[in-house]
């Protein structure tokens, strides 16, 4: 069938934002389009020639040939009319000039209604001969041809002034004056006028957008309405003729199918008395007369129109390589003339610079929209005929199926705009025509005034749930802007001149089952998170103070902390598989089954929850880095006094001296691990913005089911996320990999080397990050002494290897690293020894720089000690603690007992603190004091820089821009964290600031 369309004739021209309008008509010179010239394009016609039609030079009056040459003729003979031969008159000749006040012109004298003929079917006549035209028409002002009435049936024409004729209705019959050039009855006229609104009235442009950039009101006596109104109603109702009723539904069209409009009254009033012999889906066309409102004759409700179900199986475009949608539009003109129908593919594009577009806006499944800016000028200059459309799509039994129209303009009798929701809803009103760009009912008493062009055109589409491949019949949306005339200008490049069009096709189908499942996961997340963060909340009180079930401010805090650690990673993992969920089945599809979220409610939904992941990353993240910049650290030294040496005063022997340096060195080198991670930010963000951008997977977040087109299709919000959160988790996939199975395996894993360094240098390290939690690193060395020449450490570490010493861990173990629970009496005894000291660090410190810039000298007395006071005090206090924490670990301390063990699976998982009553308890762990570093929150802070690069991406639009962002904040962190860890490791240490490099 669509052939048979096709070869219909050609469809009326259509306007172009490249339309380039050059004029070369002058009459007297003769001037012609040239194509070839690109500057001026025009000739001038050679002598004897004035311009004809395009790229054509005709010759003048009175020549002929080629070239044109003049045709001279001896009185009383005349030239012919083409100038080609000479012929007599049957009587006088007369002199007259020609219309144009120029031209002047020899032809022969005729009665009133007569032509000069000149030649017959076969030869040129030597004596021109009076025909009289029929009834109903009349001679040209040359008399060269009879030309009609507009209604030369039921017309005479008669002469009112030379050369001048009038064509008037039949007396007796029909009304004296014709009604838009048509002669009708005067008792279907009075008729007509006891049934229908008498007269056109006026009409309403309600949103005309002023050179201010306000919107006013305009009522005119449109000359359309008032030339087509009255012949239509008359027309149809009386003689139920088809380009009468075809006249007054376009009048309707063009109201607005404003229901207190005359055309929009008398169509209704008729439409609804006609009934309908159509079948579905033509149940709503009034017999006789075009279909141009829906639920008018069968009363079919809105939402029964959108849920009609076409016969159509719609494949993705990669299998069939061809879109199976093919629209057709039927084409009108404001008179009613029917001009056929055509295949729509740009005629509705006023944006398509390319061409492009017109070939993928159609695709199934492919949501995609397209904008400009165009200048009015070119068009309502042009006076093109205002064309009205009747939208069909074909379905798979290549059957027309009528396409619904939604009009936003569209006003009930009350005067409100029911369609301005954002997509079709069950409350809005539904049409059949639209019309496009109108110049025309504008024009009133000759004048140009309003005029309306299409702003928007939106198509519709939605995939019926539980059938693949099944859509319910499309719905087009067009919205209108009203502009004077008068304001239109090719120089003003504002939207009264130059409004923005746009096109756009949106695909979507029923999401209630995918809501379903993601509210139920969501709740599940969430009532897990509460219950684990109840449950860490307990453990943590219980293990620190002894009572599980205190409730205090300092509990709801550290609840909503551990909110954020259990339910963050659980709601990214949801959202990132959800999105990639989306992204994998829509574009691998091959029946089109499912399509993307892009309704306000969905996407903002999505969004919240990306949302939430980075308020409770963000919230975790920072309590974990302010922890760690508060943990208690102690290096503990077990080496011992080489021999004994003089005393100071020569008064007896002490100890020899064991050596401050490893202590430093090992501090410097804790100092190095505190921002120590696995996933260098720089090197991802590099990565990630090559993936997206280089190898173009930003273009997954076209909203078009191919993976292999990556060039078109509207942006996607989920399909963003999920092609930006896969390229993070690529790159960090990467690193993680490349760590493990090399990096750290064959090269240098720092986080070992560093115990292995503890060992050498005969150094353990204490950390406790809660008040009775924490982890221990032994590192006491199964050799003599540390403190030696590099010779004696090879030979050391050769005894190692060949396995002739104890092993290095703790009790004669191979474990080096523990996670630690202490007693309440344990803890309460460390702190005797050790938080003093920190206290009197401080006083010190702080006195110390006022002194400094005030220029005094360190006080000596007073409630700071001075330095060398201070550090001799610490100094002290850090060999009290030393003997202590060794006689604890070697066991000695019978007061504190403790005991090793290994955690179960299910204790490691839910985090379960172990019974205390026997004392401390030890748990095997090799890298666990990695907690207290940047790396003990590396996993929640590349989710929080994942969700912020793509919310921030989705807020700018721009990678760049979302890629520094990230960059800055990473800086933001290392730079906090590693200044206020340097500052713990002073004050929990015992060691001055200035042996930290």
């Amino acid at each position: 069938m669509l052939s048979v369309y096709a070869a219909i004739a050609p469809f009326p021209s259509f306007y172009s934002q490249n339309q380039v309008s050059i004029v070369c008509n002058n009459t007297r010179t003769g001037a012609v389009y040239d194509p070839t010239k690109l500057v001026s394009g025009c000739n001038t016609c050679p002598q004897y020639t004035v311009n004809g039609a395009l790229e054509t030079c005709n010759c003048s009056p009175g020549q002929y040939g080629i070239p044109c040459t003049p045709q001279t003729c001896t009185a009383p003979q005349i030239q012919s009319f083409d100038g080609t031969f000479c012929l007599t008159c049957p009587t006088t000749t007369t002199t007259i000039t020609l219309p144009d006040g120029l031209t002047q012109k020899t032809i022969c004298t005729c009665p009133t209604l007569n032509i000069i003929v000149q030649r017959n079917t076969t030869n040129n006549l030597a004596a021109a001969q009076c025909v009289q035209c029929p009834n109903g028409y009349y001679p040209s002002y040359d008399q060269s041809r009879c030309l009609s009435c507009p209604d030369p049936v039921n017309m005479i024409a008669t002469e009112t002034t030379p050369r001048t004729y009038t064509c008037t209705c039949l007396a007796g019959i029909f009304s004296a004056t014709p009604y838009g050039g048509v002669c009708l009855i005067d008792s279907a006229i009075q008729q007509a006028r006891q049934r229908y609104p008498s007269s056109p009235g006026s009409l309403i442009f309600s949103d005309i957008l002023t050179t201010t950039l306000s919107t006013t009101t305009v009522t005119i006596s449109s000359d359309v309405f008032s030339k087509y109104y009255t012949r239509a109603v008359v027309g149809c109702d009386s003689l139920g003729n088809r380009d009468a009723c075809q006249q007054l539904a376009n009048l309707c069209v063009l109201a607005y199918y404003d229901l207190n409009n005359a055309a929009c009254k008398a169509y209704t009033l008729m439409a609804a008395t006609r009934g309908t012999i159509m079948s579905d889906p033509y149940t709503d066309q009034p017999h006789g007369m075009p279909w141009i409102y829906y639920g008018l004759v069968n009363n079919e409700a809105t939402f029964s129109v959108r849920n009609r179900i076409m016969s159509l199986s719609l494949t993705n475009p990669v299998v069939s390589q061809a879109s199976p949608l093919q629209f057709v539009l039927g084409i009108y003109l404001i008179n009613g003339t029917f001009l056929g129908y055509q295949k729509l593919d740009n005629q509705l594009l006023v944006c398509n610079e390319n061409g492009i577009y017109a070939r993928l806006w159609n695709r199934a499944g492919q949501t995609s929209s397209l904008s400009c800016q165009v200048n009015l000028n070119s068009i309502v200059s042009s006076n093109a005929e205002t064309l009205l459309f009747d939208l069909f799509v074909y379905d798979s039994t290549n059957v027309l199926y009528p396409v619904p129209v939604r009009i936003k303009n569209y006003k009930d009798q009350q005067g409100n705009k029911i369609n301005t929701e954002s997509s079709p809803t069950d409350s809005n009103k539904l049409f059949r025509r639209f019309f496009w760009f109108d110049t025309q009912t504008g024009v009133s008493n000759g004048l140009s005034g309003p005029i309306r062009v299409p702003k928007t055109v939106q198509f519709w589409f939605q995939t019926v749930s539980d059938r693949d491949g099944v859509i319910y019949v499309p719905i087009m949306d067009i919205e209108y802007g009203e502009r004077l005339y008068a304001d239109i200008s090719s120089t003003d490049s504002s939207q009264v001149s130059s409004p923005t069009f746009s096109f756009g096709a949106t695909w979507s189908q029923d999401f209630s089952r995918y809501r379903q499942a993601f509210t139920i996961l969501a709740a599940l997340t969430g009532s897990f998170s509460v219950i684990a963060s109840i449950y860490l909340t307990r453990s943590y009180n219980a293990r620190n103070s002894g009572v599980a079930d205190t409730l205090d401010i300092f509990f709801f805090i550290r609840f909503a902390v551990n909110l954020g650690a259990t339910a963050g990673p659980v709601l990214f993992l949801i959202v990132y598989l959800m999105a990639l969920y989306f992204l994998v089945f829509f574009k691998s599809q091959s029946i089109l089954f499912l399509l993307i979220p892009i309704g306000d409610y969905d996407v903002g939904l999505f969004m919240l929850f990306v949302l939430l992941v980075i308020v409770s990353e963000a919230a975790y993240v920072s309590n974990e880095i302010f922890k760690q910049c508060n943990v208690s650290l102690f290096f503990m030294d077990w080496e011992r006094s080489k021999g004994k040496l003089m005393s100071k005063n020569h008064d007896g022997v002490e100890s020899a001296p064991v050596s401050a340096w490893r202590m430093i060195f090992m501090v410097n080198e804790w100092s190095r691990l505190q921002n120590f991670r696995r996933v260098n930010i720089e090197f991802a963000l590099i990565g990630v913005i090559m993936l997206l951008n280089v190898f173009n997977w930003s273009g997954l977040s076209a909203l078009q089911p191919q993976f292999q087109d990556t060039q078109t299709g509207s942006y996607s919000t989920i399909l963003g996320f999920a092609s930006n959160a896969s390229a993070w988790v690529v790159m960090i996939l990467i690193q993680f990999v490349f760590r493990w199975g090399f990096y750290d395996r064959y090269y240098r894993n720092v986080v070992l080397q560093y115990t292995d360094l503890l060992s050498l240098s005969n150094i353990s390290l204490v950390v406790l990050d809660e008040k009775c939690h924490g982890y221990y690193v032994h590192g006491r060395s199964v050799h003599a002494t540390a403190d030696t020449s590099i010779q004696e450490i090879n030979q050391y570490l050769r005894h190692e290897a060949s396995d002739i010493v104890p092993r290095r861990g703790l009790n004669d173990t191979n474990d080096q690293c523990f996670e630690i629970f202490v007693t309440q009496e344990w803890r309460k005894y460390f702190d005797k020894l050790y938080h003093p000291n920190a206290l009197q660090s401080d006083l010190a410190r702080t006195a110390g720089m006022i002194n400094r810039l005030a220029n005094e000298p360190p006080a000596v007395n007073g409630s700071a000690l001075s330095g060398n006071q201070q550090m001799e005090t610490n100094s002290k206090m850090a060999r009290s603690l030393n003997s202590f924490l060794k006689s604890f670990f070697e066991q000695l301390n019978k007061e504190f007992p403790y005991n090793m063990g290994k955690k179960t699976y299910w204790e490691s998982m839910i985090g379960a603190a172990p019974d205390l009553t026997k004392g401390s308890t030890f748990f095997q762990d090799d890298t666990g004091f990695c907690k207290v570093l940047l790396l003990g929150v590396e996993f929640h802070l590349l989710i929080l820089y994942i969700c912020l690069f793509c919310y921030i991406h989705n807020a700018l639009g721009s990678y760049m821009k979302a890629a520094g962002i990230i960059w800055l904040i990473d800086w933001s962190v290392l730079t906090i964290r590693l200044h206020f860890g340097r500052m713990n490791i002073t004050r929990k240490t015992l060691l001055d600031a200035k042996f930290l490099l």
